[in-house]
């Protein structure tokens, strides 16, 4: 074998493991405001407060499953900004015990449509409890008035590689 086919060969076992622990997904959610505190007057509204609902993974390997999730979130007009954490439930995907397994998210707006109400979100995966500790990844959607119809992402697992 020459010396060419064996860098050739290395890439691809390279290229192919450093896929491997990617969990591409996509997902539907649903949300409503629990306890939040708001100010505002009429040039600036603030809100802060806690966000809960329910989260349908579908994850291109065919697994699938709902999680429940609670976020903490802030919002300001003028200029608007959303920012914000997610605690997923996982164990709820995992069936493990209550608790045991975490998924943590950030996110940040990145664009409102005040004609649709309709706010474009991107997350950031941080880590985890149990099974996710460790991850990381990103996510994108929209949200219009308390619902996600379409969101997709990537999930990065370590030590599946």
């Amino acid at each position: 074998m020459s010396i060419r086919s064996l860098v050739l060969a290395a890439a691809v076992v390279l290229s192919t493991s450093a896929t491997a622990a990617d969990h591409p997904f996509a997902f539907t959610a649903a949300y409503n405001w629990g306890q939040r505190v708001d100010q505002g007057n009429d040039v600036t509204y603030t809100r802060a407060g806690n966000i809960v609902g329910s989260w349908q993974w579908r994850f291109g390997d065919g697994r699938k499953g709902n999680t429940h999730f609670s976020a903490q979130t802030f919002y300001r007009s003028q200029p608007n900004l959303l920012v914000g954490t997610i605690t997923f439930d996982m164990f709820e995907l995992e069936g493990s015990a209550a608790g045991s397994d975490e998924l943590y998210m950030t996110y940040e707006a990145t664009g409102f449509d005040a004609d649709t109400g309709s706010v474009s979100i991107v997350g950031r995966i941080i880590g985890g409890k149990g099974r996710y500790e460790g991850a990381g990844g990103r996510a994108e959607w929209v949200s219009i008035n308390g619902f996600i119809e379409r969101g997709e992402g990537v999930l990065v697992l370590p030590g599946t590689r």
